[in-house]
C-alpha cells in the first residue's frame, strides 16, 4: 500500500507538470503551491479512503472508483486554488485528471497482483473447529487472492470434537 501511494503522488506530480499551459514559466510561484495541494490533497484522500473499511476487500473495478474520486477531489481542489490565487488556474484540468486517472490505474493493474504476492501475510489465523467449515476456511486462505493474504498456524479441536481424517497443515 505505501509503494502504491508512492506511486500515486509521483504520478499526480507528473501529471500536473503535463498539465501546467505552455504559456506559464516553470519558476512562476504559484506552481508550487499547485504542486504542494496536489500532493497534500491526494494525501488527505487516501488516507480518508483507506481508513474507511480498510480490511473490506476491494475488486479492480472498486479501486478505480475510489481513484475517480480521488482525481475529481484533487482537481477541483487545484482549479479551486487556481481561481483564488489568480483569477484561473495555471493547468487544464481535464489534461490533469485523465493523465492522473489512466497513469495510476494502470500502474496499479500491471503491479498489484505481483507486488502482493511477495509481500507477506497480512494476518496468522487459528482456525476453531476441524469439521468441514474449518476445511473450507483453510481452503479459502491458502488458495485465496493475494491481496488477501493470511496464515493458517493452527487449527483448534476441543475436547469431544472429533478430529479430522486428512492433514490440512502441513
Amino acid at each position: 500500500n505505501k509503494l502504491h501511494f508512492l506511486a500515486d503522488i509521483a504520478w499526480v506530480v507528473v501529471a500536473l507538470r503535463f498539465a501546467i499551459h505552455p504559456a506559464v514559466g516553470i519558476h512562476e510561484p504559484r506552481l508550487g503551491l499547485l504542486v504542494w495541494a496536489a500532493v497534500v490533497g491526494w494525501t488527505v484522500l487516501a488516507v480518508a479512503m483507506r481508513l474507511y473499511s480498510p480490511h473490506t476487500p476491494r475488486r479492480l473495478s472498486d479501486h478505480l472508483m475510489l481513484r475517480l474520486l480521488a482525481v475529481v477531489g484533487v482537481t477541483f481542489g487545484l482549479v479551486t486554488i487556481g481561481w483564488l490565487t489568480q483569477g484561473g488556474p495555471l493547468f487544464e484540468p481535464k489534461v490533469f485528471g485523465v493523465l492522473s486517472f489512466c497513469m495510476g490505474a494502470i500502474t496499479r493493474a500491471l503491479f498489484s497482483r505481483p507486488i502482493a504476492s511477495i509481500a507477506p501475510p497480512l494476518d496468522d489465523v487459528l482456525i476453531v473447529g476441524t469439521g468441514p467449515l474449518a476445511v473450507e476456511a483453510y481452503e479459502s486462505f491458502v488458495h485465496g487472492p493475494p491481496e488477501d493474504r493470511r496464515r493458517v498456524i493452527g487449527f483448534l479441536r476441543l475436547d469431544g470434537w472429533p478430529p479430522h481424517g486428512k492433514s490440512l497443515v502441513g
